[in-house]
């Protein structure tokens, strides 16, 4: 599920990620969040090419709406996550699916450590180093209550897992990755993260995380 909104400077390198992701079948749903530049061109200018990626056209809701919406018309019995300036390595999913079906280790929900570029800040960098010694499944649901222990775009969730959870919450007055976090683990859901750097989070300040009230510490 990729939401994109005024992303034309780096939709085509994350769009790049996804379409070179090796060892596993993608249905890519992108929905186009009220762009106000070339997002909405660009994303039906690839899937001219790339039957896989699905476009949806939407007003400006922010992230929440966005990925219900391509939730809605996902099919596939693991939903994954991708934002539209970050970038990833091609055996991503394949990496990430492989340890869902482990049944050894059953999890419904799937992260991996991740990787800060572009501008980060003392703050952020703490974060991250935080964030990435979070491995086992009793350390994320317990410091959830902290931050949010699994960065939100590095997922694999089982999707019907996600669906019984209600799914991601446009109305929520907080960050949607704590809030979906917190509902997860409160219906027994089983957490788990890659110790592999999977995931390459683009920083800026202008980020959600960092402007968006939702984020603010007061809404947390």
């Amino acid at each position: 599920l990729l939401p994109v909104r005024d992303a034309a400077a780096t939709l085509a390198e994350a769009l790049d990620c996804l379409q070179a992701q090796r060892g596993v079948s993608l249905q890519v749903v992108a929905v186009d969040d009220g762009s106000a530049d070339d997002s909405l061109a660009l994303l039906r200018q690839r899937a001219e090419d790339w039957p896989a990626l699905e476009v949806i056209a939407a007003e400006a809701e922010g992230v929440p709406a966005a990925l219900e919406r391509a939730r809605a018309v996902a099919v596939a019995p693991w939903i994954g996550r991708m934002d539209a300036d970050d970038r990833c390595p091609p055996h991503r999913f394949q990496s990430l699916l492989d340890r869902a079906l482990d049944d050894d280790r059953p999890a419904d929900v799937i992260g991996s450590r991740i990787e800060g570029f572009g501008q980060i800040s003392e703050a952020m960098d703490t974060y991250l180093r935080w964030q990435n010694g979070l491995l086992a499944h009793d350390e994320l649901v317990r410091n959830r209550f902290v931050e949010s222990p699994l960065a939100h775009a590095t997922a694999l969730l089982r999707s019907s897992t996600l669906a019984a959870a209600g799914g991601w919450d446009p109305a929520a007055a907080w960050s949607e990755d704590v809030d979906l976090w917190c509902r997860l683990a409160a219906a027994g859901a089983r957490f788990a993260k890659l110790p592999e750097v999977l995931y390459q989070w683009r920083l800026h300040p202008t980020q959600a995380t960092r402007v968006d009230p939702r984020c603010a510490p007061d809404a947390m």
